[in-house]
């Protein structure tokens, strides 16, 4: 069967997009992503929609995002710096620099011969006259979230809307949790922190015309049917499950609690209508965003987990 999706949505979810490593699995043999040319994402959902819209073959991939350790990322610098603590929570709002995943981040860029100061214009560039068709490599042009502090509003970061932003600092934004890591200005110098605060699943950023300004893209929407979005979900998304109460016992159980509380509202805004009939959900196995210490175990039931959710969806759009 020939399906219709050119837009790839990769949902925000932490420690739980390891999951995305089967969903490609399938995707690929399927055949749809080779016709795939535009990817989106949300924090974890970036560093997805990043390396795939860069050309890394499934295989590669899989290795990365099993091996990636969120925790590497946690740099709180030397110990002649980590007294400067809070100062710097204060100061510049997070406790993590961030450099160390920049850092890591630049070395997947060159590892597929890409320059770390790469900017989505470049990107769009390289697409569109087919600079690496000689390589085997199929590019696709990259949106990702951020959330804007100072004007209270979700960017999107793409070749339309920032072409002259390096692809790094925006999925630096785009993966920086409240307080967890020093809030980024973007090119505005506004601070900008988590894409998935305000929209942590964007299904519909190929709906938009994101050549308009802000104000003016939602006015006039339809539905593209050419995107297939990925969620990561707990298993009983669709019934009322009893609420359980998360403890808040310091501040980042405080700053957790208030980001949740953001992504269980999104969560309902898009299981009905026509994000539902375009999206493949993936249950997360009752893993959290932040369970950092995962086994190897739990790692391959997200996969295998990543691999039934899209084949169910799939299934269901073929007879649909």
């Amino acid at each position: 069967m020939k399906y219709p999706f050119e837009n790839l949505v990769f949902e925000g979810g932490g420690v739980k997009g390891i999951a995305y490593v089967g969903a490609l699995e399938v995707l690929e043999e399927e055949g749809i992503l080779d016709n795939v040319k535009n990817v989106a994402g949300s924090s974890v959902g970036a560093i997805a929609a990043v390396l795939v819209g860069l050309g890394y073959k499934n295989a590669r991939l899989k290795t990365i995002l099993t091996e990636m350790d969120f925790m590497d990322f946690f740099d709180l610098g030397s110990l002649t710096e980590q007294p400067n603590l809070f100062q710097r929570l204060f100061s510049q709002y997070g406790l993590a620099k961030g450099d160390a995943f920049c850092r890591w981040l630049e070395d997947r860029f060159w590892e597929i011969g890409f320059k770390k100061d790469l900017t989505f214009g470049i990107l769009d560039d390289i697409i569109t006259h087919g600079h690496y068709d000689h390589l085997d490599r199929h590019c696709r042009r990259i949106y990702l979230t951020g959330t804007n502090l100072n004007t209270g509003v979700s960017e999107i970061y793409s070749h339309e809307t920032t072409p002259d932003m390096r692809i790094i600092d925006a999925v630096r934004i785009s993966m920086s949790y409240p307080l967890a890591f020093v809030a980024k200005p973007n090119g505005d110098g506004d601070l900008c922190v988590d894409g998935g605060v305000l929209c942590n699943y964007p299904v519909r950023v190929f709906d938009y015309d994101l050549t308009l300004e802000p104000y003016e893209r939602y006015i006039e929407t339809s539905t593209n049917k050419a995107t297939l979005g990925i969620r990561l979900s707990p298993g009983d998304i669709y019934y009322e499950p009893e609420i359980k109460k998360q403890p808040i016992n310091n501040l980042f159980d405080y700053a957790a609690a208030i980001v949740n509380s953001y992504l269980s509202f999104q969560d309902n805004v898009h299981l009905e209508g026509d994000d539902w009939a375009r999206t493949a959900h993936v249950d997360s196995l009752g893993i959290e965003t932040l369970q950092f210490d995962i086994t190897t175990e739990q790692k391959e039931a997200l996969i295998a987990s990543g691999r039934k959710g899209v084949q169910t969806y799939l299934d269901w759009f073929r007879n649909a």
